[in-house]
């Protein structure tokens, strides 16, 4: 695979990325999709602030302005790769659940008082709940984002339950040098909500690659694990393939970090038998959202990986034809 002379990406990339980009709308609708089936299945947990969110604004939860910024937001990760940030609109209509961007009521004390609030309408709401009904909703969708993730933790059945220590009810006191809705301890209070222990004597899961190895030897038998592609700080799940490019499962450890970052990353890379370089991954997956919760425990691992995995293959079933159209283009 060649590289372009200006660019650097190779031929490959560009023409993928390209029939991609002219599919971007179908892929945008295959993200909403997956998201509303996620919920339908139980995995609320990984969307708490949408499922608020939905109950308590007006429709549309997205118009056409606010469709357009998140088509716009996945055609730059398209193009680019990266996880790009949500174009800020310049239309008062906008409304996008999905990209609300900051509430006025959330703004740091002491800052210029520049509003970050995408969408008005959203704005309101949030504001008002604070105002009259002494609602807070980010410890409302903390709270509900750890009651379902107890409740989904539940469907687990290769590893040890979460543990759970029973935590004391303080009476809330306000903190009158915060403004109301930053009052982080007084919230905390209001809301109270417990998070698993970290079981210590399952640490070396999340640092020794045999645990999530065995793991999704039983959950993705279908991305065998290929020792010979990586090394104990990045592991490759690579999916079997007669063409000269395969689909993988990659998960490393970033940053001089210990212990493995999830979720699982969903790349594509060059066939061979040697160590993944970096010039080997011609394309890495990035949504409009990346859907991430505390990793601590085997069972965290274990639900990481069965609600990713069936997403990794849907995404594959979607971008698999732009993968042999390219080939067919450049080989």
């Amino acid at each position: 695979m060649k590289l372009h002379p200006k660019t650097g990406m190779t031929e490959f990339n560009i023409e993928f990325r390209s029939l991609v980009l002219d599919a971007v709308e179908r892929l945008y609708e295959l993200e909403l999709g997956m998201m509303k089936d996620d919920i339908a299945n139980g995995w609320r947990c990984f969307y708490a602030q949408e499922v608020w969110l939905e109950k308590h604004l007006p429709p549309p939860l997205i118009d056409d302005a606010g469709k357009a910024a998140n088509i716009e937001s996945l055609r730059r990760i398209v193009q680019g790769g990266i996880y790009a940030p949500l174009p800020f609109p310049e239309k008062q209509n906008y409304r996008n659940y999905l990209g609300i961007g900051t509430p006025d009521i959330y703004l740091e004390p002491g800052s210029e008082r520049k509003s970050h609030a995408r969408d008005q309408v959203a704005n309101s709401v949030i504001t008002r709940l604070l105002e009259t009904e002494h609602r807070n909703m980010r410890f409302e969708v903390r709270r509900d984002a750890h009651r379902w993730y107890a409740e989904a933790a539940n469907v687990g059945t290769l590893t040890p339950p979460l543990i759970y220590f029973e935590e004391e009810h303080a009476t809330p006191v306000r903190d009158e040098d915060e403004p109301l809705a930053c009052d982080t301890q007084y919230w905390f209070r209001v809301y109270p909500s417990s998070e698993p222990a970290m079981d210590t004597q399952y640490y070396h899961a999340l640092v020794k690659p045999g645990y999530v190895v065995d793991l999704m030897a039983q959950l993705a038998p279908d991305f065998p694990y290929d020792a010979k592609r990586g090394s104990s700080k990045s592991l490759f799940f690579v999916r079997p393939d007669e063409r000269t490019v395969q689909w993988a499962v990659w998960i490393d450890k970033t940053d001089g970090s210990t212990v493995y970052r999830y979720p699982p990353q969903l790349i594509l890379i060059r066939k061979s038998d040697g160590k993944v370089r970096p010039d080997d991954i011609l394309y890495t997956y990035e949504g409009l959202k990346r859907f991430a919760a505390s990793v601590f425990n085997p069972r965290d691992i274990e639900i990481q990986l069965r609600f990713h995995l069936p997403r990794i293959r849907r995404l594959i079933t979607f971008l698999d034809p732009f993968v042999d159209a390219a080939l067919g283009t450049t080989s």
